[in-house]
C-alpha cells in the first residue's frame, strides 16, 4: 500500500497528537503542583500522579514512534529522541515489575514511587526533597541536580529511583522537539483529505420509564 493513502497514517496521527496532549497536561503544571506540597501535603499524590503520567505518556511516545510506517529507525530525529528519552522507557519498566521489584530480598533504599525533589518557586538556589511513605533502615533520598558549568539547575523537577533518575524539563524539552518533526512529517506522508472534527461532538443516551434508550447526537 502506498504510504500516501495508508489509513495507519491517520491513526498514528491521532496517537501521537493525544499521547502529546496529556504529557502537556502533566508537565506544564507539574512544578506548581510541587510546590504547593509544602503547604498542604494532599499536593504530594497529584505531584507524583504527574509525574508517572508523565513517564508513562513518553513511553507510549516511544513506542508509537518505534511503529510508525516508514518512518527510517536511521532518522536523525527519531535516534534522538529515543536516546535522550530512555529514562522514560527504565521507569516504565521498573514500575510495569514493581510487584516484582518489591519482592527482591535485596531492599531498594529509594522510596517505592520514587524520590521527588523541585526547585523552589520564589529562590532559584533553593530546592526541596520530601519525605514521604514508610521509612526503613538506611532509607535514601536524591535531590534536584545542578550543573555548576551552566550555574543552573538541570531540571525544575527530578524524580530518583536507586540508579534510575528522570529530569522532566530537558525530556520534555526532547518530547517538544520531536512532535514538531513527527506530526508534520505524518502529514506530508498522507496526502488525501484528513476528516477532522472541529469541537467534540457528544452523544446523548437517557433511559425512558419503560428501559427503552433514546439516543440524540447534538
Amino acid at each position: 500500500m502506498n504510504s500516501s493513502e495508508d489509513l495507519r497514517i491517520i491513526r498514528f496521527i491521532d496517537g501521537f497528537h493525544y499521547s502529546f496532549e496529556i504529557l502537556d497536561y502533566a508537565y506544564l503544571s507539574l512544578h506548581d503542583t510541587c510546590c504547593l506540597i509544602g503547604e498542604d501535603n494532599s499536593n504530594l499524590i497529584p505531584a507524583l500522579a504527574k509525574c508517572w503520567t508523565f513517564i508513562d505518556s513518553v513511553h507510549r511516545i516511544r513506542a508509537l514512534a518505534d511503529s510508525v510506517p516508514g518512518l527510517s529507525k536511521r532518522d536523525k530525529n527519531y535516534r534522538q529522541f529515543y536516546n535522550e528519552t530512555k529514562p522514560a522507557k527504565d521507569f516504565r519498566n521498573y514500575i510495569q515489575h514493581l510487584r516484582t521489584e518489591l519482592s527482591k530480598k535485596t531492599i531498594n533504599p529509594f522510596p517505592v514511587w520514587g524520590s521527588l525533589a523541585w526547585v523552589n518557586k520564589d529562590d532559584s538556589s533553593l530546592s526541596h526533597i520530601v519525605i514521604y511513605g514508610g521509612q526503613i533502615e538506611n532509607q535514601k533520598y536524591s535531590g534536584c541536580v545542578f550543573d555548576m558549568e551552566k550555574q543552573d539547575w538541570v531540571s525544575k523537577v527530578s524524580l530518583v529511583i536507586k540508579d534510575l533518575s528522570i529530569h522532566f524539563d530537558p525530556v520534555y524539552k526532547d518530547c517538544i522537539t520531536f512532535k514538531n518533526f513527527i506530526i508534520p512529517w505524518l502529514d506530508n506522508h498522507y496526502k488525501q483529505d484528513i476528516k477532522r472534527i472541529s469541537g467534540l461532538k457528544i452523544i446523548d443516551v437517557k433511559m425512558l420509564p419503560m428501559g427503552n434508550p433514546v439516543t440524540r447526537r447534538d
